[in-house]
């Protein structure tokens, strides 16, 4: 059986690997969440993402995201604190996510 949220589980795998830096150690925290919005989560639609999750998600596309001179992205007008939150919220909600595929890949062991 396919899991429902692949796709969705696929791009959050990817968004948190972009706010952990896997990529570019050297970007501030702001720059990882506006690349984990701007290159992956951006491509999520509402109904890819499981009913649940759907607020969370929402108030993760009201990202204002900008592109910097150097290439990388950032997010516009938001604290540190209210950084920290969102990485968060992106983070519980990619545990979410696999929690979800782990049930449905027990079923049919």
């Amino acid at each position: 059986m396919t899991f429902q949220y692949n796709y969705a589980y696929q791009k959050f795998h990817q968004a948190v690997s972009a706010l952990i830096g896997s990529q570019n150690i050297q970007e501030s925290l702001q720059e990882r969440l506006g690349s984990a919005y701007g290159q992956y989560l951006y491509l999520l639609k509402l109904e890819d993402i499981p009913n649940e999750l759907q607020d969370d998600f929402k108030v993760i596309q009201e990202l204002e995201i900008i592109e910097l001179p150097n290439g990388s992205m950032s997010v516009k007008n938001l604290t540190d604190e209210q950084i920290d939150k969102l990485a968060e919220k992106i983070l519980l909600m990619y545990d979410n996510l696999t929690q979800q595929l782990g049930t449905v890949e027990s079923q049919y062991e």
